[in-house]
């Protein structure tokens, strides 16, 4: 018995459903072969890769979501009878702290027992910290803002 790729027929049809840009499921069911089989057979051959395009009629193209924010509608200034409040009382900034600033190192410098806080813009060089680490790589001030939700 020969194989389906000794069969000068069989190959002539598989290269001429190849051609056309039939899916290897379709020339498989055609010729009574696996799916595998149809494209190992492509792939040892050295068949030119095709670019089939699939087009379902059961399903929609996808359509990205948008990012845009959704627009709340501002509230009318007629209908609202409250005052707006202070910018003041919405806002407030948060209490400036004194951080342990006072002996930066660069990355070089830095040892064991140094605070691992970078200080500064990275493009240029950068400064640590420095300050005595007392939990993980940071000192005690570093530590409890690392640890804070943003």
């Amino acid at each position: 018995m020969l194989k389906w790729t000794q069969d000068e027929s069989r190959v002539a049809e598989y290269l001429k459903l190849y051609y056309i840009d039939v899916t290897h499921q379709k020339i498989a069911d055609a010729l009574g072969i696996t799916r595998n089989a149809s494209v190992s057979y492509a792939a040892r051959k050295n068949l030119p890769p095709r670019r089939l395009r699939v087009v379902r009629a059961d399903k929609k193209p996808y359509v990205r979501p948008s990012r845009a924010k959704p627009k709340v509608p501002l509230p009318n200034a007629t209908s609202s009878t409250q005052p707006t409040p202070a910018v003041s009382a919405v806002f407030k900034p948060p209490p400036e702290r004194h951080l342990p600033t006072s002996n930066p190192v660069k990355i070089w410098e830095l040892q064991f027992h140094h605070c691992r806080w970078p200080l500064g813009d990275p493009s240029a060089t950068m400064d640590y910290c420095g300050a005595p680490r007392t939990e993980g790589p940071y000192c005690s001030e570093h530590h409890k803002l690392s640890r804070r939700a943003p």
